[in-house]
């Protein structure tokens, strides 16, 4: 009997202490971790901007004269025709390029490398001298030059072989290396023409040109005829005649 009543108060406890273990779990209120502060993402800074920390007016050693040009585009009717004198376009063209060459002196002479970098248009070339301007050969560069000056070949359009200029102001930074030619600057992103002799200068001179362009369009009167050569239209026909032979 002793131990039946023993056995009963054992099981009665047993039940109390789950029923109130049951109890503190469900009054416990449910934890949750706080959601995490979303991070603001990183920019991608563009090379433009990598340039513009070391090439800018804060940073010139000297700031030339500024300059105004005027380029001008050229449309006009242009009738094209083949050998045998059929018109094969007849619309109208642009017959005068935006090109315009610009010349920069050196405030130092015999530098051995230029950087060269417009603000406006975030054109850049990092270009070896001497790069002579020869015909043909100097077609190939956007910026050639000596000891003593550059040229650059301004475009009013995007192109491999010229310089990209704007409408309005131009803010054109040239860096000139004296010690050594360096194998790409910050921020570079194109092809450089020439080898560097070194990963950095320790000797240049950053100098700033203004330059002012103005464009103007103009429609000329009248159309342009355009033909083959006699030297053309004679190779044209032997590689027909060949054609028919074989």
């Amino acid at each position: 009997m002793k131990n039946k009543s023993k056995q009963l108060f054992i099981l009665a406890f047993t039940i109390l202490s789950l029923s109130a273990c049951g109890r503190k779990q469900d009054d416990a209120p449910a934890s949750s971790a706080p959601a995490p502060t979303p991070q603001p993402q990183a920019q991608a800074v563009s090379s433009c901007d990598v340039i513009k920390k070391n090439a800018n007016k804060d940073l010139v050693s000297e700031q030339a004269s500024e300059q105004s040009i005027k380029i001008e585009r050229h449309f006009q009717r242009v009738v094209r025709k083949d050998c045998a004198g059929q018109t094969t376009s007849d619309q109208i063209e642009t017959v005068k390029s935006l090109h315009y060459d610009l010349k920069f002196k050196a405030p130092k002479q015999k530098f051995l490398s230029v950087f060269v970098f417009n603000e406006n248009s975030c054109d850049h070339k990092l270009t070896v001298t001497p790069v002579a301007n020869f015909p043909l050969i100097g077609l190939l560069y956007s910026v050639t030059g000596d000891e003593k000056s550059i040229l650059i070949k301004g475009d009013m359009a995007n192109a491999a072989l010229t310089f990209k200029l704007e409408e309005g102001r131009n803010d054109i930074f040239v860096r000139y290396f004296y010690d050594c030619s360096p194998s790409t600057v910050a921020g570079n992103s194109k092809a450089s023409v020439g080898e560097g002799t070194c990963q950095e200068s320790k000797d240049s001179l950053l100098v700033q040109y203004p330059v002012i362009v103005k464009y103007v369009e103009t429609q000329l009167e009248g159309f342009r005829e355009i033909k083959p050569s006699k030297f053309a239209c004679e190779l044209e026909a032997k590689k027909a005649q060949s054609s028919v032979t074989q």
